[in-house]
């Protein structure tokens, strides 16, 4: 009876480590993914977390230069939300049309595929639709990586000498 319960707590615990496996290689793999250049040339070599980056700071501004009396934009989870919403209900609806297509996704490559559905939907979004496009010019377009590197130290400076 002893060895039964042993091979039930070692299979138990066997179970549990290859579930927290599970649930934290594809979060480790997408935050190591996003720090990679997006390979679109419309990104302009920019990172996921830079792209957010500059988005959130052109939201800033944008809502600086209508609204200076307001301290607090609100504008940091917006450009996480607008790209969630870029990617999710497109990709929900591709899932649904090119079936097909999917067939080639394995448990394999499950991940880089994921994550290249995730950048073609993001470019698909800044770059295809019309609210993607108009976003872009009222932003001026996206910057190069030292052209966010200037903003942020434009925004830092604004900060700490107001």
């Amino acid at each position: 009876m002893k060895i039964i319960f042993k091979l039930f707590a070692a299979l138990s615990k066997a179970v549990l480590a290859l579930l927290i496996v599970a649930i934290l290689a594809p979060i480790a793999y997408f935050a190591w993914r996003a720090g990679q250049p997006l390979p679109q040339p419309e990104f302009k070599g920019l990172t996921y977390y830079q792209l957010v980056e500059w988005q959130q700071i052109a939201c800033e501004k944008k809502f600086q230069e209508s609204r200076p009396e307001i301290t607090s934009t609100g504008c940091f989870w917006r450009p996480v939300a607008a790209n969630a919403a870029a990617v999710f209900p497109p990709l929900i609806l591709i899932l649904i049309e090119k079936r097909d297509a999917f067939k080639l996704i394995t448990i394999s490559n499950f991940l880089p595929a994921t994550w290249d559905i995730t950048e073609y939907m993001l470019w698909f979004f800044a770059t295809q639709t019309e609210v993607g496009k108009a976003v872009l010019a009222s932003f001026g377009g996206v910057p190069t990586p030292a052209q966010l590197e200037a903003m942020k130290q434009n925004r830092q400076q604004a900060v700490t000498n107001p």
